[in-house]
């Protein structure tokens, strides 16, 4: 896996190569530092559920850090959801 020269590319290619195909566009809009601001101005939390290449679906998450205006810091994680997202499937 190729490390980028900023952050935004070294998150994308990270997040690129553990997704499935049918998830790359998905995460990729998510992990849009560019966009985070206005996207965590009214709520401390934003999530996108996707399938992964490894664990099956996950969870990407940011979390505002503070309440710093302009936004400044973030928490980026990624959560294992499969045993959630398996019990839900027969539901859909």
């Amino acid at each position: 896996m190729k490390c980028g020269n900023t952050l935004q590319e070294s998150l994308t290619n990270i997040m690129v190569n553990l997704a499935c195909p049918e998830s790359v566009e998905t995460i990729k809009n998510f992990t849009i530092l560019s966009t985070l601001q206005e996207r965590l101005k009214d709520t401390n939390v934003i999530s996108e559920i996707f399938h992964g290449k490894i664990h099956g679906w996950s969870k990407a998450i940011f979390v505002r850090i503070g309440n710093e205006k302009p936004l400044r810091r973030v928490l980026y994680l990624v959560e294992n959801v499969n045993a959630q997202m398996t019990k839900l499937e027969p539901v859909r």
